[in-house]
């Protein structure tokens, strides 16, 4: 090869060189074009993904060329729950281009992770480059979209005026039909325990009107740390004519946790509001496996003069409950010290096994030997309410007097218990039954 060749092959060289250069200066030119508007990275971004594993970013505050945000990650089928109900930032980013170099925390004890953030034809990508130190459920790689919620700043009549309008009867069944659409919380009113729950996709159904009132049906889950939380739950709102709001109902879904749950399911005509309600209470801790299912309906309306809802009535369905089975239950749990199954689920049954099973001559000594178990196993308020129904109307049942007392001194109402106690006192003598049997404790807490 000479030296002319040489030269002509170093300049070929050195051009495709400088095109290759060039060409990938203006690739990365285009890819980082600056986020001409900052705030529109503030809100919610959302994961798509399964119900029961979720991710979302929500960046609240700008600052300069810094942004500050908190995300909320449930994982491993709603059994970890990296949240916070409060707004606590958790992810602290700068602002480059179109991308977000992040440092976060999780909301367990995990500190200092990076990840990268970067926003690509309007979806958010989350790339976590150094994992923190603890335990995390952030995702490694997520993409995130932009929802888009009903604004905080919106009045309510502007909010009730967007809303379809639902046509009666509205069920359960009905209300699954429709899809909603995501909104924010500011006329959402439900009570629960937030430093234990968090709400999981809030959505608006639709809206009814009644005698100038307005009600809006809200769909939620509850999620919470190792438990199923409740789930798909349809909730009507009540407000007055101007927005001010009033009261709320469960209609539909699921409420409660791992050892017992509700089913409800609902019928809405008009005023009046028709709720089925399956009761399924059971237990595996203790290693008795069972399921009982106890099926009410209870009858609410709204009041339109205390603006609030309330019960008609309530009435249980009786063809699966076995009085004599459910007492011998309790019975062999006690013998086997199985009290928590006691406390927790038997407890639960009195009432609709009393609705069912009035009490009468024939079941008393049984319905007297539940309460002495309900108390003797720490149930005292339900051994109490049950008492108390058998000592009015069998007044001169003595040992219901004993029981009675016993766990009115163990919920430390003392007078009470000392009138229980000389109530049984006295029946002793009356119906000359051996005072010796009268236990020494009696004498002296009534003398106390």
């Amino acid at each position: 090869m000479n030296l002319e060749t040489m030269k002509n092959l170093d300049l070929h060289i050195c051009l495709f060189i400088l095109l290759f250069f060039s060409s990938c200066i203006k690739i990365n030119a285009q890819k980082n074009t600056p986020y001409e508007n900052k705030n529109e990275l503030l809100g919610k971004w959302e994961e798509k993904g399964s119900s029961d594993n979720t991710f979302s970013i929500n960046f609240s505050q700008i600052k300069g060329d810094s942004i500050f945000g908190q995300y909320c990650a449930v994982a491993k089928g709603g059994r970890k729950i990296d949240c916070d109900t409060d707004e606590i930032f958790n992810i602290k980013g700068i602002i480059k281009d179109n991308t977000i170099e992040a440092v976060f925390n999780s909301f367990f004890d995990a500190k200092n992770g990076n990840a990268k953030i970067v926003i690509v034809d309007g979806l958010l990508r989350w790339m976590i480059t150094k994992d923190p130190a603890g335990e995390y459920y952030a995702p490694k790689e997520s993409t995130l979209f932009k929802t888009k919620n009903i604004s905080k700043s919106v009045s309510f009549n502007d909010f009730y005026e967007s809303l379809p309008y639902l046509k009666f009867p509205i069920d359960t069944k009905s209300l699954e039909l429709l899809t909603g659409k995501k909104c924010d919380d500011i006329f959402f009113n439900y009570d629960f325990d937030k430093s234990y729950f968090i709400i999981d996709t809030l959505k608006v159904t639709g809206k009814f009107e009644v005698n100038n009132l307005k009600f809006i049906i809200y769909n939620f889950s509850l999620l919470s740390e190792g438990e199923a939380g409740e789930s798909d739950v349809y909730l009507v709102n009540a407000f007055s004519e101007n927005g001010s709001y009033l009261d709320n109902l469960v209609i539909s879904g699921r409420l409660g946790g791992e050892g017992a749950a509700d089913i409800y399911s609902g019928k809405l005509i008009s005023s009046e509001f028709f709720i089925k309600i399956k009761e399924a209470h059971y237990e595996s801790s203790t290693g008795l496996d069972y399921i009982v299912f106890i099926n009410k309906t209870k009858q609410y309306r709204f009041n339109f003069s205390t603006h609030k809802f309330e019960v008609l009535n309530e009435k249980y369905d009786c063809s699966n409950l076995n009085f004599n089975s459910f007492y011998e239950q309790v019975k062999m749990s006690f013998q086997q010290s199985n009290t928590n199954i006691i406390v927790g689920d038997y407890s639960l049954k009195i009432k609709p096994y009393l609705y069912c099973t009035p009490l009468s001559v024939q079941n008393v000594d049984k319905y007297n030997d539940i309460a002495y178990y309900l108390g003797q196993s720490g149930a005292y308020p339900e051994s109490i309410s049950l008492l108390d129904i058998i000592t009015c109307q069998y007044p001169t049942r003595v040992v219901a007097w004993l029981n009675l007392a016993d766990a009115q001194w163990a919920m430390t109402d003392y007078q009470d218990a000392k009138k229980s106690y000389q109530k049984y006192y006295k029946l002793m003598k009356e119906k000359k039954k051996d005072l010796k049997k009268i236990p020494k404790y009696v004498y002296e807490r009534i003398k106390e």
